[in-house]
């Protein structure tokens, strides 16, 4: 999961499949390690059966493993294109059910010259406001 929204990103994909009856294992951007704790601890402390919820602190290779292990169906990801595509390859090899949501700055084109200075504003507040 990303660090942009690492909350929201998280109750997004938990809730409708806790919903459907599964078990959520997650691995957060690892700026956002104590979130990743703090979420699994209160859904602990709410009464859910441990680990229903868990965020491991997988390797690159170990997240690999985990996409193929047997019991895991599905895997979503949110990040950046090059580990997007190697989740991709290791979930379509494993015939995994896969959601990818890739990253990427997004350009933003002004056309009017008599406003650049508001709109910078506008830009950087839109912007930072999309960083966690």
């Amino acid at each position: 999961m990303p660090w942009n929204y690492p909350h929201y990103q998280l109750v997004r994909l938990i809730a409708p499949n806790l919903l459907l009856g599964n078990s959520i294992l997650f691995k957060h951007a690892q700026i956002c390690r104590r979130t990743a704790e703090l979420v699994e601890e209160l859904f602990e402390r709410a009464g859910a059966p441990q680990h229903v919820v868990h965020h491991s602190g997988f390797s690159h290779a170990e997240t690999s493993a985990a996409i193929t292990h047997p019991t895991v169906t599905g895997v979503s990801f949110t990040g950046g294109e090059t580990a997007g595509a190697a989740i991709a390859k290791t979930a379509g090899g494993a015939l995994k059910k896969a959601v990818l949501e890739l990253g990427g700055n997004d350009p933003f084109l002004v056309f009017d010259g008599e406003r650049v200075s508001e709109l910078a504003e506008l830009v950087a507040s839109a912007r930072l406001a999309n960083a966690g």
